[in-house]
């Protein structure tokens, strides 16, 4: 018998004159204002689920896509203020694009949700499929392989760990050394950093 039930909101705006007639996805262009009633919308849906006892309010990642299809750009920082505005809904992250961050930031900005939410934030990841989010970034596809994705979750995994098995007083996570995910200039504190050997990606398919 089925006792739990979830529901799923990818962040769109309303959509006038949808359909497979209606207006092609590519010629919609919508306002920053209609774009970011989409967290309202957002807090308005987990509220109800709330009401009505839904277990778990699943949302998606993306970026960069004002044809408002899907707007919610940081799934974590969403989901820990929906936690704070509802008393037993879960939200699920469907899914943390990993190539869009620093494998030891997600790891560590899970580890603070987590925390601050009781366990309600569901952690899920996904490599991403549309190329705009690379271009956008300035980054290469090549950078967004299934071999970073896999590195990267690795990463978050082992920090994770380490999170929840050292005392909260205690640092877990060091400043990360020169690799492909923060190129450039570095901080003092960066430099001093202990060496670090991250996957090159010259060579990712």
């Amino acid at each position: 018998m089925i006792t739990k039930f979830d529901s799923s909101y990818v962040g769109s705006v309303d959509l006038e004159d949808a359909g497979y007639l209606g207006k092609p996805i590519n010629d919609r262009w919508y306002s920053n204002e209609e774009l970011a009633d989409v967290m309202h919308k957002t807090v308005a849906y987990a509220r109800q689920m709330d009401r009505l006892g839904y277990n778990t309010l699943w949302m998606a990642e993306h970026h960069f896509q004002p044809e408002g299809t899907e707007c919610i750009p940081n799934l974590l920082m969403m989901a820990t203020h929906l936690c704070g505005v509802t008393k037993n809904l879960k939200i699920g992250c469907g899914f943390n694009i990993v190539p869009m961050w620093h494998p030891l930031r997600l790891a560590e900005d899970y580890a603070m949700a987590d925390i601050l939410t009781g366990g309600r934030v569901i952690f899920g990841i996904g490599r991403g499929y549309h190329t705009q989010k690379a271009s956008t970034s300035s980054s290469r596809p090549s950078t967004r392989s299934a071999s970073v994705t896999r590195a990267s979750t690795s990463r978050c995994r082992r920090k994770c760990r380490i999170a929840a098995t050292r005392s909260r007083n205690s640092p877990w996570c060091r400043a990360p050394c020169a690799g492909p995910w923060n190129a450039g200039s570095r901080s003092r504190a960066v430099r001093s950093a202990p060496s670090t050997s991250w996957p090159s990606t010259a060579s990712a398919a």
